[in-house]
């Protein structure tokens, strides 16, 4: 697993960007940007971030159930 996906696990397990960034000590800024693009690269958006709790979009569902 790449550390795009290590990030994105983090924040699907935690619901959050700012707690998975804390978790791996590095800046929610950074985290965001290699989460935008890993979806980028996949060519779609992993997370809706306009619910809180943040939560998996379609897609990010079934990626999810691939990878994790």
């Amino acid at each position: 697993m790449e550390l795009a996906e290590k990030y994105a696990y983090s924040v699907y397990q935690t619901k959050s960007f700012s707690k998975s960034a804390t978790a791996h000590y590095v800046t929610q800024s950074a985290l965001s940007m290699t989460i935008k693009k890993l979806e980028t690269k996949l060519g779609f958006k992993i997370f809706d971030r306009s619910k809180t709790p943040l939560s998996l979009t379609k897609e990010g569902k079934e990626l999810a159930e691939k990878i994790y």
